[in-house]
């Protein structure tokens, strides 16, 4: 009898929830966007409110490059000086 091993590879890009205080409307929402979605990083950068009364924003950001990861010292920085400050992110 002859067994084969089918080796799974992770091949996708990277893909990080970021969780943002101070996000309360659509302008934040825009805001935000602004601030962190860099277009040549990202091929998703997906900016929402989570909770309008506890001011909780939420960025789905997806690496292009399926080499790269999404750099959360990247993200804190684009908040800095701004009212948003990142509440950290995780992977998915």
């Amino acid at each position: 009898m002859l067994a084969f091993a089918v080796l799974s590879v992770n091949a996708s890009a990277d893909e990080q929830v970021c969780t943002i205080k101070n996000m309360h409307c659509s302008g934040c929402a825009d805001m935000v966007s602004d601030l962190v979605c860099d277009t040549a990083k990202y091929e998703t950068c997906d900016v929402i409110i989570k909770d309008e009364d506890k001011q909780i924003g939420e960025v789905r950001l997806v690496t292009k490059n399926k080499k790269s990861k999404v750099n959360v010292k990247d993200v804190a920085s684009g908040l800095k000086g701004s009212r948003y400050t990142l509440d950290g992110c995780k992977t998915i």
